[in-house]
């Protein structure tokens, strides 16, 4: 069994930097969920506290995936994963879940229900 892989490097090499990229991405990922969660839980404290009219839940969403510090954080987990393209499924499952999450506290608090359930 050969040290280098088909492309000349070491494996340990490569091993480690896919460890480090996925702990940048996880890191990442983790930030990107807080920030989301204020996002979230300060779009639901207005609806709560103010009588206006509310866009549907995908155009809330947008708006909130297009505030400008959250598509900072989605862009460095962007570029780690174009580095290791293998992490994509697992990110694009991290963000699926996030929005339903969201989603899901959103729709509750507009159904009328009390704003005592926890975001996720």
């Amino acid at each position: 069994m050969s040290a280098y892989t088909t492309n000349g490097t070491i494996k340990q090499q490569d091993f480690e930097a896919r460890n480090i990229a996925r702990s940048a991405i996880a890191r990442s990922l983790e930030q990107e969920a807080k920030h989301t969660t204020i996002l979230v839980t300060l779009l639901i404290t207005q609806f709560v506290t103010s009588s206006a009219l509310i866009a549907s839940i995908d155009d809330l969403w947008t708006r909130l995936q297009n505030n400008s510090d959250l598509r900072i954080l989605m862009n460095t987990t962007d570029a780690n994963v174009n580095a290791f393209n293998q992490f994509s499924g697992w990110v694009n499952g991290a963000r699926f879940a996030l929005r339903l999450c969201a989603e899901t506290a959103s729709h509750s608090c507009i159904a009328g229900s009390s704003f005592t359930t926890t975001f996720c």
